[in-house]
């Protein structure tokens, strides 16, 4: 099983003893599904693949959220 650093709110969290927090099992997989859905497709040079569309589908649209969870649902379910 992997690890990775755990964040929260865009900053990493630490434990109580003031070392990094690591994440694993299902809370890593739910960070790395977020990571991929809000890094724009074509920011990583090595895999101009990985991230999705959704920055730009939804980036200065003044949007419903019932139209925002629609836009990420299609966007993410490609």
């Amino acid at each position: 099983m992997t690890f990775d650093l755990r964040l929260v709110g865009g900053s990493f969290q630490l434990r109580s003893d003031g070392d990094l927090d690591r994440v694993s099992g299902q809370d890593k997989l739910t960070q790395d599904a977020i990571k991929i859905v809000v890094t724009p497709t074509g920011t990583h040079r090595a895999h101009p693949w990985y991230g999705s569309t959704l920055d730009m589908r939804v980036t200065g649209s003044v949007l419903t959220d019932e139209l925002l969870d629609n836009e990420v649902k299609s966007t993410v379910a490609l």
